[in-house]
């Protein structure tokens, strides 16, 4: 019993210490600088053209937004006329405080933007939508910070819709690609699972649906 309350103990400590590191303000204030480029780079082969219905789009650890960033890069050559919606989860607050204060200057531009965004402050392994949400998911370079990876794609696998595209990444120096490849296999019966080739040598990336 004691070994179990332990180890629930060393999670939670690893959990409060990302959620006190990506808070940092010296952090947050760097973040965009140091990953907008590479992160691009995994956003794009997950590039999809948008329908005349409106887009319910789920970015699980959004950071500072650069998903919306690029998708918003992308508006008006690609995305015509699309409405998408973004619910945009992270567990830090100082993350989304750097998303929002990028949302408040983007109302001031007359440029066209995204449709809607919705910031979350959630944590990953407990997310509070309905089932069969999203059919657009995108988790990016956030799962590798789950004290349980298991958990984290039991929730995605239950909120997404039957005829979800998921995009997933992992940094290839925490797990292997054959084993995130069986658990990725277990968690989404009857999708395909891809392994992608990208420019980006951190992570493993992965297109399900």
């Amino acid at each position: 019993m004691n070994k179990k309350k332990n180890k629930k103990k060393k999670k939670e400590r690893k959990k409060e210490e990302i959620i006190d590191s990506y808070n940092s303000e010296s952090y947050t204030e760097i973040y965009d600088r140091r990953y907008k480029v590479i992160q691009f780079e995994k956003f794009e082969p997950f590039w999809e053209p948008t329908y005349q219905d409106p887009i319910i789009l789920l970015d699980y650890g959004c950071g500072t937004g650069l998903l919306w960033d690029f998708y918003n890069s992308k508006y008006q050559n690609r995305l015509h006329n699309g409405k998408i919606r973004f619910i945009s989860i992270d567990i830090s607050k100082g993350m989304l405080n750097i998303f929002k204060n990028k949302l408040n200057l983007a109302n001031k531009s007359p440029k066209l933007h995204l449709n809607d965004v919705h910031l979350v402050c959630c944590d990953g392994e407990h997310l509070p939508f309905r089932s069969n949400h999203f059919r657009y998911i995108y988790a990016i370079t956030s799962l590798q910070n789950l004290s349980n990876l298991d958990l984290g794609l039991k929730e995605i696998n239950i909120v997404k819709k039957k005829s979800a595209i998921i995009a997933i990444s992992y940094l290839r120096k925490k797990i292997s690609k054959d084993l995130l490849a069986e658990k990725l296999k277990k968690s989404f019966e009857g999708f395909q699972i891809r392994l992608l080739k990208t420019d980006s040598s951190e992570d493993w990336l992965f297109k399900i649906n």
